[in-house]
């Protein structure tokens, strides 16, 4: 029996778990380049103190490391509360689930 098995899903039968549910994201330097993008103007250092406001605890380097990718994975609610200071949803990060066509185009674009 072959390991290689390949597992074609639409994307329509992949179901949709609440994000409360999910404690860690796979994370890449793909990700987090897109991250550092869509970051903008905002300072990793005004980023930091915004997240420990909300209860996250990161460096200023930290906050690097993961825009690098230097990370596996990384905490979903702090994911979603960059998001959120940044006034953006998850769909602006993993544009594959979202049914903006566009904003997936314009997010692959920047991200290749």
């Amino acid at each position: 029996m072959s390991t290689n098995v390949r597992l074609e899903v639409s994307i329509e039968a992949i179901p949709m778990i609440p994000i409360t549910h999910i404690d860690r994201l796979i994370w890449n330097e793909r990700l987090g380049k897109r991250l550092e993008t869509l970051r903008g103007s905002v300072s990793r250092r005004e980023m930091c103190e915004r997240l420990e406001v909300a209860g996250f605890h990161i460096t200023i380097s930290g906050l690097a490391k993961i825009e690098r990718g230097g990370v596996d994975s990384i905490d979903a609610r702090m994911i979603v509360s960059i998001l959120a200071i940044l006034g953006m949803g998850l769909e602006t990060m993993y544009p594959t689930f979202s049914a903006d066509k566009k904003l997936v185009s314009t997010l692959e674009t920047l991200s290749a």
